[in-house]
């Protein structure tokens, strides 16, 4: 019998787009892990290791560390037990460097990723970014205008403790945005070549959206049991 061959779901879109709720769906749905890359700065920034101080400046600025420091961390995380099945990438790859690195290890296992760009426009993005809070805890994004915690400063599923990103200022979501540009329309590029691509409308309510990338997955891999 042949083995089942891991699912790697590689989510692309802007920052703010949708990504990690989007994730954090797939995850309860497929029971794949979520590889978040600004999870896993966040993460060592919070633990004020020696890294997470190098790391802090550069994030709050919304400026992306090296390559070879996000390509180490994401390599050490695809190890662990819990991705042998597959898992979700979300912020990776970032640019063609990262893509090319990943397709080397997708082409040594023989998978086939599954790759989605939520496309969502720069004007919904900001008025996203600058209303949204997220929980310092499990990282529950919610939005101030449209989508509010039942309590003020609570998160609705852990009760932590709700947070403004610092790089979520008017100024630092429009550098963001310049950057992701820059950096991601190659990558996006990239998988439209090799025919991995399907564009998903991002500013669709979320279950809609949730709606598409299921079709979507389902086109190349079995359905979710």
């Amino acid at each position: 019998m042949a083995k089942e061959q891991p699912l790697i779901i590689i989510l692309i879109g802007p920052p703010g787009g949708g990504k990690g709720t989007q994730a954090k769906q797939l995850m309860a749905t497929r029971g794949l892990p979520q590889v978040s890359t600004g999870d896993l700065l966040r993460n060592q920034v919070k633990a004020r290791t020696p890294l997470g101080l190098k790391l802090e400046s550069l994030i709050n600025q919304g400026k992306f560390p090296p390559d070879q420091l996000i390509l180490e961390m994401v390599a050490a995380r695809i190890k662990e037990p819990d991705c042998r099945k597959g898992f979700i990438l979300d912020g990776f790859p970032r640019n063609k460097s990262q893509a090319q690195t990943l397709d080397k290890y997708c082409k040594l296992y023989r998978i086939k990723p599954v790759v989605l760009v939520i496309d969502v426009p720069d004007a919904a993005i900001k008025e996203r970014l600058i209303h949204r809070v997220i929980c310092e805890k499990c990282h529950t994004p919610y939005h101030l205008k449209f989508a509010p915690p039942k309590q003020e400063e609570i998160c609705d599923l852990c009760q932590g403790h709700l947070i403004k990103r610092t790089d979520d200022s008017e100024n630092v979501v429009s550098y963001r945005l310049q950057v992701y540009h820059e950096q991601t329309q190659p990558v996006v590029e990239f998988y439209r070549k090799k025919g991995y691509l399907t564009l998903i409308d991002g500013t669709l309510p979320k279950e809609e959206v949730y709606t598409q990338i299921e079709q979507a997955i389902s086109k190349t891999v079995c359905p979710a049991s």
